[in-house]
């Protein structure tokens, strides 16, 4: 309420990430599972994003406008309750993924077997160097040049993690080029007793090496993409926001976090005909992930690093030194009712998401071989990151105290409309009956303030009064002869009262 509205980085309307710009295999394919499997579109969205975020992460980076590169890791939270969807997206959108490694783990059987058939011919060299070689000075050369050539283990394709501490899940991924951290509930994840630990993955959102030292064992993971997608209950969160609420809303781990809020069961499913449904579209998106998918497993066979560079076209990178001229408006101090009053922190990353988030859509929805974001690209990203970062401030920001004030004057006032039979209300009936806090006069004028320029109230003046039409949107604002000639015309009786 009463926040100022961003030119460039739009509020969005009633949650929504409506309506998207053009159609593309990112956006056709969110709707058909959306229409299809009656999964909110707030729930395909990010799911999508972070399947397709796996399969090009390593593989391709986008140039950051300001300096360096921004890679394609993305961490969300949706907090969704039983029913709402879940499984039905994540099962249409993590397909390609599941698929390609479940090939995969049927390799990793062959190569298990080829790799203990290297290993003991290595072992038995070993033994025979130990056992025949006598000088000391050759035997210490042919042990090291044997060495050097000891089999390496497989590569480990169980790069989906799921259910594990912040900790467990780093230990996993150790030595991996690429995984995902997901979970049927996400307070296993994070929780009171996790809140510390997972602020250690504000390295890995950075692409930076994570170190953890314990008394009894050491840990590094470095040049790993960690993508994190965890499905939350919301009573469960929010009971942890109330409990820890300062821990998180400081917290860099969730200031980096793209949040969507589905909240509970939104009811049955109803089907109008027997028709199996098509997902031609999702297929597109299949093809797209699986292509990226096989580029993982060629780099990870051939030991390649480098990664395939995207860049903002002209036009886009126009557009986005105009958003985040705009964030950094919206984020000073000394801007009246800045809308990032209060998250500086999330405000500071929302950028990086914005560049992540287009270049996931970009690899989906583009050739292979082109390598430059569009505008209509930077702004679906854009309209995306705007729905998450409202999302974001409705869960962790608190409102500036006039705000409060006018939420709280305004739950006083419902009292009134529901049980006076002409909602007029004197102002100063308010300085000496209403909330405690209100009965200041500059706390209550600015309070009601924001309560008028949101069409909750007006105020106008009789006989040098002032009063209070409690629903201007039924009634005009002129106080009725009855009231007028009432004794009660400087008294109002409780609601309580008879």
């Amino acid at each position: 309420m009463n926040y100022i509205q961003s030119e460039h980085f739009p509020l969005t309307q009633n949650g929504s990430v409506f309506p998207f710009i053009k159609r593309t295999v990112f956006n056709d394919a969110c709707y058909e599972v959306a229409n299809n499997d009656h999964v909110p579109i707030e729930m395909a969205i990010p799911t999508a994003l972070s399947s397709a975020a796996i399969a090009f992460s390593h593989d391709v980076e986008v140039e950051y406008p300001l300096g360096d590169f921004e890679p394609l890791i993305l961490f969300f939270a949706v907090l969704a309750g039983s029913g709402t969807g879940k499984t039905r997206a994540h099962k249409r959108f993590f397909k390609p993924i599941n698929k390609f490694l479940k090939h995969m783990s049927i390799l990793q059987g062959e190569y298990e077997k080829e790799y203990h058939a290297e290993l003991m011919c290595w072992q038995d060299t070993l033994n025979q160097i130990r056992k025949y070689v006598l000088d000391p000075e050759s035997k210490k050369i042919q042990l090291y040049l044997h060495e050097t050539n000891k089999p390496t283990p497989p590569y480990n394709w169980d790069m989906i993690i799921e259910d594990s501490s912040p900790l467990g899940a780093l230990e996993k991924a150790q030595g991996m080029r690429s995984v995902a951290i997901t979970s049927a509930e996400g307070m296993n994840f994070f929780n009171a007793k996790t809140l510390d630990s997972i602020e250690k993955f504000c390295a890995a959102w950075s692409y930076e090496p994570i170190k953890v030292t314990r008394k009894t064992y050491s840990l590094e993971v470095s040049d790993t993409d960690i993508h994190i997608f965890t499905p939350v209950q919301p009573q469960s969160f929010f009971k942890l926001l109330e409990s820890k609420g300062d821990k998180l809303r400081s917290s860099g781990y969730f200031a980096r976090t793209l949040f969507t809020f589905i909240g509970e069961n939104r009811g049955g499913i109803h089907q109008e005909n027997h028709k199996k449904p098509e997902f031609r579209h999702l297929e597109q998106f299949e093809a797209k992930l699986t292509v990226g998918l096989d580029r993982l497993k060629q780099n990870v066979e051939t030991g390649q690093l480098k990664k395939r560079q995207l860049r903002f076209s002209p036009q886009a990178l126009q557009k986005w030194f105009q958003v985040h001229n705009e964030i950094q408006f919206q984020t000073n101090p000394s801007t009246p009712n800045g809308r990032f009053h209060g998250c500086a922190d999330h405000a500071a990353r929302l950028m990086q998401n914005i560049t992540r988030v287009a270049g996931v859509l970009h690899c989906v929805n583009s050739d292979l071989h082109e390598d430059e974001i569009d505008l209509d690209t930077l702004q679906e990203s854009i309209n995306m990151v705007a729905y998450f970062s409202d999302t974001y401030r409705w869960l962790f920001v608190k409102p500036p105290q006039v705000i409060m004030d006018a939420q709280l004057l305004d739950g006083w006032l419902n009292l009134y409309r529901n049980n006076l039979p002409n909602c007029f209300i004197r102002k100063n009936f308010i300085l000496q009956n209403g909330p405690n806090s209100l009965r200041g006069k500059d706390r209550l004028n600015n309070a009601l303030y924001i309560l008028q320029q949101n069409n909750l109230i007006t105020m106008f003046s009789e006989d040098k009064t002032t009063w209070i039409n409690l629903i201007p949107h039924m009634q005009p604002s002129i106080l009725p002869e009855a009231l007028k000639d009432s004794p009660r015309a400087h008294q109002v009786l409780s609601p309580l009262e008879n």
